[in-house]
Formats: C-alpha cells, sequence, structure tokens
C-alpha cells in the first residue's frame, strides 16, 4: 500500500473517530446488543432464518448433541445474572486475568456451577 492510500485512510479515521466520540471507550456488545434491537437487524436476522443457509444452520445446530441441555444452562445462568443473584465476576479463575469473563460450564445438567474464565482461558479449555 503506498503512502497516499495510507495517509488517506489515516485522515478518514481521524474524521470518523470527531464524528462517533466515545465509540473506542464503550464496550462492543453494546452496539451489537443496540444494533441487534433496529428494526433492519430484526429483518436481516429474518431473511437469513428463511435462506437455505440458515434453515441449514439451523438444523445443524439442533443435530448436535445436548444442543437443548447446553441452550438451557446458558439461559439459566444469564437469566440470574440479569437478576443479580449472581455475579459475574471480573476476574479469571485459571489464570486470575481482568476482564470481561465468560461462564464455562462443566456439566450443563447443574447449570450454576461454573468456572469464570477470560476468552483465551475458555477457549483453551474446550481444546482439551
Amino acid at each position: 500500500m503506498n503512502d497516499d492510500v495510507k495517509a488517506r485512510r489515516a485522515a478518514y479515521a481521524r474524521q470518523w473517530r470527531k464524528l462517533h466520540p466515545g465509540y473506542d471507550t464503550r464496550d462492543r456488545s453494546d452496539y451489537s446488543r443496540e444494533y441487534n434491537q433496529t428494526e433492519s437487524a430484526k429483518e436481516a436476522q429474518k431473511r437469513y432464518r428463511q435462506s437455505e443457509k440458515g434453515r441449514r444452520a439451523v438444523k445443524r445446530w439442533l443435530a448436535s448433541p445436548n444442543v437443548r441441555e447446553k441452550y438451557r444452562a446458558r439461559e439459566k445462568i444469564a437469566n440470574e445474572i440479569r437478576r443479580g443473584r449472581i455475579v459475574r465476576p471480573k476476574t479469571c479463575e485459571a489464570c486470575g486475568r481482568r476482564g470481561q469473563t465468560e461462564a464455562h460450564h462443566r456439566d450443563y445438567s447443574r447449570p450454576l456451577e461454573v468456572r469464570w474464565l477470560c476468552v483465551r482461558c475458555h477457549r483453551k479449555e474446550h481444546e482439551l
């Protein structure tokens, strides 16, 4: 990429950041949540689910083992967090890294027994 293109991209990025203050300070999941509530997102999701590719994805998801049990376990922990009965810790139980943690279920039949792991440790846990 030549220097002229790099300079134009950098200028565009600076201008965009001025027009969107606070974008980098918010959690990306906030943007996803806000976007998913818009009518255009709901329409796009509906079109995808009705497409052949979307129908195949749903069939593949439903055919995977223990999918209902996994779904219920995830919903159960999410509901408990939302209701304030469980507080999501800010540190990973495996490595101690501070930041966003994810609930890892060792046994989906016990939905509230979870380990709170960072993304990296959660990925490693599933690779085992």
